[in-house]
């Protein structure tokens, strides 16, 4: 009942903006003297408000107390942070344009607990949010930055100062003729003041090229204009309604623009902080991204601010209630196609609940893979497969709360489980094994990113391990996708699974007559002494055979990289190189023996005339 009577009371007031309510300002001098009865009104309206305000507290008492309570623990640690932030910048100064809002802490506690009550306590009285806004009018003014007042002069100043003349105007509500004259001075005043503004700030720069932000507010502006002069206007016609909210919504909103300002220059100043290089966060994944990360967050909170800022604008003109219904009848507006039916709205929150849901579980996983499982003593490969399977199971998640979100009953999945089950029976069985396979990968870890494994003749580093398959990037530069069943069904030879150490062989010859003690102490001489190369399990030395034209021999070394294995391999064979050459040992090239059993005549004829003497014949 109470809201009905709200709501016809609202449509009410609406409904007066396109009345007369009261005669020519020229024609109300004869009812223009003070009333008993206007006065008392006064009274009455007054004690109203303060009885509505005393029901209200009784109401929500331990709401109320819960935000109190949190308002005061808000101004220590406001306190302690603007302390941090004085020692921050002290060592970092580039820092100090960003948090230069924290270094007036009461000024910042004031404006986020006053600006707050406006959010967290929308039911409450009018004269409640009013003496909130009214309190943080100094604080506000504080903490605007200077390129506020770079881009708008001395409008914050007047601004304020008009918002805090603007709400004395309760002062003559008793007296209609001394209400209209004031509200009449207050536009006039308004008007003035803003195009004596947009006259100033277009002298100022001209021959410049004008930003975004000069263009936004000589529109504002110049709206504004137009605004105060319908005002004007009403007011001397008669229509005191219209022209009381034309007024007081460009005063209302300009002040409460500079206070969300100020608001969200705190926000940023926090944020700032906490990814400053020497700030309070330990998370080495938030400041090796600082910079990407503090413009994300900072337009995200200047964008909620804007928003903000417009629902008022459009609530104090008396445009939002329309506007909302209109857009809550589109978009419940439902579509009927065959038995299925559809609305804007349900499809849009689906959207955006799955990309949420996307955002989430990818933001998890690198959180959890580049910065919280790394702290933690897992053991190997756990790491990776917690943060994939989270990420699956948080999209899982998001997909079937944006069903549920969207009017999509979780019971109808059966239908699709058994759409799937035939799709699996038709053509979906590798899908499916590979699905699973991935499971088996993620609990039994036999692979992990970047190992080295050779599988189906290709060998590789393991790039990312999948739910359907495996990246690889082969040594080459190629990037090769393996399904997850043949990592599972083929033979699969990992280097790197338990340790990264390898065996390396160094094959070569010397020549017959070569003493092969020799050689053997040489040889495991030079392998202890190359760089890399482990002594334990020690390097050694082999004498493998005979070769068709020289003593084979076989040196076996171990290295700890694995990666490295091929640049210590090459060393190694540099190094018996020029460690045989110095001590003389030859490395015979092979040899073949030809032996002519029978040859044609003609051969002979030729060999013996290639012997032939030229000169002599």
């Amino acid at each position: 009942s109470g809201t009905k009577a709200v709501a016809s009371a609202i449509n009410y007031i609406d409904r007066r903006l396109y009345t007369i309510d009261s005669p020519p300002l020229w024609e109300a001098w004869a009812v223009g003297k003070p009333s008993t009865l206007g006065l008392t009104s006064l009274r009455v309206g007054l004690q109203f408000e303060s009885d509505f305000n005393s029901e209200y507290s009784a109401a929500y008492r331990e709401r109320l107390r819960a935000l109190h309570i949190a308002a005061l623990l808000l101004l220590p640690l406001i306190i302690w942070v603007s302390s941090r932030t004085r020692k921050l910048v002290s060592h970092d100064p580039e820092l100090g344009s960003s948090v230069q809002a924290l270094l007036r802490p009461i000024s910042s506690w004031m404006v986020v607990v006053l600006v707050s009550v406006l959010f967290l306590e929308p039911h409450a009285p009018i004269i409640r949010h009013q003496a909130a806004l009214l309190l943080a009018l100094i604080p506000v003014l504080r903490l605007l930055p200077r390129k506020v007042f770079a881009i708008l002069g001395p409008w914050p100043y007047i601004a304020t100062a008009l918002y805090l003349l603007s709400q004395l105007s309760f002062i003559f509500v008793g007296v209609p003729l001394l209400h209209r004259l004031y509200l009449l001075t207050m536009g006039l005043l308004t008007l003035g003041s803003v195009l004596w503004l947009l006259l100033r700030r277009s002298g100022h720069a001209r021959g410049n090229t004008q930003s975004l932000q000069f263009k936004t507010v000589r529109v504002f502006g110049w709206l504004s204009i137009a605004a105060l002069a319908s005002a004007v206007l009403a007011n001397l016609l008669g229509n005191v309604s219209l022209a009381e909210m034309l007024t007081d919504a460009v005063l209302t909103s300009g002040y409460l623009g500079l206070a969300l300002y100020a608001g969200a220059s705190v926000l940023n100043a926090i944020v700032a902080l906490l990814l400053a290089r020497q700030g309070m966060t330990r998370f080495s994944i938030v400041q090796q991204h600082a910079g990407p990360l503090l413009q994300a967050i900072g337009r995200l909170v200047n964008v909620i601010a804007v928003v903000l800022w417009f629902v008022i604008l459009l609530n104090q003109f008396r445009v939002y209630r329309p506007i909302a219904e209109w857009t809550g009848s589109v978009l419940t507006h439902k579509i009927a196609i065959g038995e299925i039916s559809l609305t804007l709205g349900s499809v849009l929150l689906f959207l955006a609940s799955l990309w949420v849901a996307f955002w989430l579980s990818k933001t998890t996983r690198v959180v959890l893979r580049d910065d919280v499982l790394p702290r933690m003593e897992l053991p190997r490969g756990v790491g990776n497969s917690v943060s994939t399977l989270t990420y699956y199971g948080i999209l899982v998640a998001g997909i079937m709360i944006s069903l549920a979100a969207a009017g999509f009953h979780v019971s109808e999945l059966a239908f699709v489980v058994g759409a799937l089950g035939v799709g699996i029976g038709f053509g979906l069985q590798n899908v499916v094994n590979n699905f699973v396979s991935g499971l088996i990968l993620m609990f039994e870890r036999p692979i992990q990113p970047g190992d080295v494994i050779d599988v189906s003749g290709i060998s590789g580093k393991v790039l990312n391990i999948g739910m359907r398959a495996t990246t690889l990037t082969t040594f080459e530069g190629a990037d090769v996708v393996v399904p997850n069943g043949t990592l599972l069904s083929e033979k699969l030879i990992n280097w790197t699974l338990s340790n990264t150490t390898r065996r390396l062989e160094v094959s070569v010859g010397v020549a017959y007559g070569t003493d092969p003690h020799r050689v053997l102490a040489l040889l495991e001489e030079v392998a202890r002494s190359t760089p890399a190369v482990l002594r334990d399990p020690p390097p050694m030395a082999v004498f493998v055979g005979f070769g068709a034209s020289s003593l084979d021999f076989l040196v076996r070394a171990w290295v700890s990289d694995y990666f490295e294995s091929v640049v210590t391999k090459s060393t190694l064979t540099v190094r018996v190189n020029d460690a045989l050459k110095e001590a003389g040992i030859e490395i015979p090239f092979p040899q073949h023996d030809l032996h002519v059993r029978s040859v044609s005549p003609e051969a002979q004829a030729s060999l013996a005339g290639d012997r032939k003497d030229p000169q002599t014949g």
